[in-house]
């Protein structure tokens, strides 16, 4: 007989066989025994005997069976048990092997980045220091120069030595009231843009760049006369509000958009008398468009707005006046402008909405009504700028140094048509985008505090002092624009109460002084606080709004002098 073990496979059964083996050689023995015995057993003795013999075999070999079963079963689940621990460690094993492979990825990983670490820091001390040798440095007003004489280029080096000239010319001369100087050369070219294929000319031979004070002394500037947009290669610019209508200044900061609106807001003022109202959230800080425009604040509509409730007052103005026009038919024709700084941070501000409507319908509206926008910006992302459809409406735009992608965003130009050289443009230096469409390469006018000083001094000499509003300019066709209520009165006299304080100011005379010597109104205002301000601090807002009244004192000082005058 055979068993199956656990697969299936026959195994054989030696080891059960032997112990009946045994059981019949003893049963022979007996029987042996019993047959040598003297005594003649009798049949039923043997039969009994035989028969106990076979049962006993019997019993022992059941018992053997028995056993033999449970050593097999024992053996099949001895054999299952041995495969399991045997799977097991082998899963055992391969997850070990895993778990290993990612401790030694990680620590590989560590050990790299830790290696990386004094070499990225290392590189970056080194572009940091090569950024700080090759970056080019503002230059300060007097013509000085706070950067390495290595990092100068031929360009750099000719505009560094007009203004020194510039600077001793106004040491070494002696005007009976504040005037800038006229004496300022630089160098420049315009850069007509091939359209179709974008390239852009070479630098051409520089020429004489005439200032605001010259243009203004020279009567370029003047009433009724057309707007100074730069000097380009070819000569001037020249336009009127029909070539720019609403318009974008974009650039980054001190690339000269500030004084670019500065110059434009001034002409109108004196071409035109344009009623101008003011948003600049950051009027009073030292380098804000509200802070330059000091001197001729009494000359504008009403007091630069900077908060939330006076941004919301001026949109309100300008939107009723708007409707005026419409309805009436646009019968008066005394232009309007609204010059918003800024204009991309006030889009999160919480006029913002109120903005954005007003300026659609200046830029839909204004035209045919003579009503006009002028927007400062940094950025002109699609974002940030408005969204497109705002600055679509837009019909020209000064592009000063910037980012090639806010330049596209805010002149419509694609990539391939924009000048390549749009981040190398020096201060002062603009793209000025007209409404024909030209696209051309110009230095703006330079300026200096003292221009704007001398502005005002030319507006209240314009503007006789009289009840109610001011009269026209000579030849303009224009009213003036009242001066504030603010001020202290109504018309010039309000600006002669609201300066008196500036004439009793015990320091009148030093900042006249000053002023000829051809110190800066930093320098100025710097002096009035007794120690450097900067920034919009207590200090700085205290000594500014001195030197405002002063300014202004100055303006009416001079306008007395001209009407005093003999005429010729």
């Amino acid at each position: 007989m055979q068993l199956s073990d656990t697969n299936g496979t026959a195994a054989p059964t030696t080891g059960a066989a032997a112990p009946v083996r045994r059981a019949a050689a003893v049963l022979l023995v007996a029987l042996v025994l019993l047959a040598g015995c003297g005594a003649e057993p009798t049949p039923a003795t043997v039969q009994a005997q035989q028969d106990a013999a076979i049962a006993q075999a019997a019993a022992e070999t059941a018992a053997i069976a028995e056993r033999s079963a449970a050593q097999v079963e024992q053996a099949r689940t001895d054999a299952a048990i041995s495969r399991l621990q045997a799977e097991s460690a082998a899963q055992d094993k391969l997850a070990a092997d895993r778990w290993r492979a990612v401790r030694v990825g990680a620590l590989n990983a560590a050990v790299i980045a830790l290696a990386l670490i004094p070499v990225l820091a290392l590189a970056g001390a080194i572009a940091y220091g090569l950024k700080r040798r090759a970056v080019w440095m503002p230059r300060r007003s007097d013509g000085a120069l706070p950067f390495p004489a290595r990092a100068l280029t031929i360009d750099d080096s000719r505009m560094a030595l007009a203004g020194r000239q510039a600077a001793d010319l106004a040491l070494a001369s002696v005007q009976p009231v504040p005037q800038p100087l006229t004496y300022s050369p630089r160098s420049d070219y315009r850069n007509d843009v091939d359209v179709a294929g974008g390239e852009v000319p070479a630098l051409p031979i520089a020429t004489h760049l005439p200032s605001f004070g010259e243009l203004l002394g020279s009567g370029v500037i003047g009433p009724g006369k057309p707007l100074y947009l730069g000097t380009a290669a070819d000569g001037p610019l020249t336009g009127t509000w029909k070539s720019i209508y609403s318009a974008g200044v974009g650039g980054l900061q001190s690339s000269g958009k500030s004084w670019t609106a500065v110059s434009l807001i001034l002409q109108a003022l004196i071409a035109t008398g344009t009623r101008i109202v003011v948003i600049d959230p950051h009027d009073g800080d030292e380098e804000s468009l509200g802070t330059r425009l000091g001197p001729v604040t009494p000359f504008l509509a009403r007091p630069i707005a900077s908060e939330d409730r006076a941004m919301l007052a001026v949109l309100d103005e300008v939107a009723e006046e708007i409707d005026r026009r419409r309805s009436d038919g646009g019968a008066d024709r005394q232009p309007w402008l609204l010059v918003i700084d800024e204009w991309t941070s006030i889009q999160r501000g919480k006029a913002a909405e109120r903005i954005a409507s007003v300026i659609e319908a200046v830029t839909q509206e204004g035209r045919k009504l003579a009503v006009n926008c002028l927007l400062l910006g940094q950025r002109w992302s699609s974002t940030r700028g408005g969204g497109n459809d705002l600055r679509n409406t837009l019909t020209s735009a000064f592009v000063h140094r910037m980012r090639p992608e806010d330049a596209r965003m805010l002149t419509g130009l694609r990539a391939e048509h924009l000048p390549k050289d749009m981040l190398q443009l020096a201060p002062g230096e603009c793209y000025v985008q007209t409404t024909a469409g030209d696209f051309t390469r110009v230095q703006t006018p330079h300026m200096v505090e003292a221009d704007v000083v001398q502005v005002a001094a030319f507006l209240a000499a314009s503007a006789p002092v009289s009840e109610g509003a001011a009269t026209g300019f000579p030849g303009s066709g224009h009213r003036l624009p009242a001066v504030v209520a603010e001020a202290g009165g109504k018309g010039l006299e309000g600006a002669a109460n609201g300066a008196a304080s500036g004439a009793n100011d015990p320091l009148y005379a030093e900042v006249r002084a000053q002023l000829i010597a051809g110190r800066t109104m930093g320098e100025i205002r710097d002096l009035i606080a007794g120690e450097p301000v900067k920034g919009g601090g207590r200090a700085f807002q205290a000594a500014n709004a001195r030197l405002t009244a002063i300014l202004q004192s100055l303006a009416l000082e001079s306008a007395v002098q001209v009407d005093d005058e003999p005429s010729q």
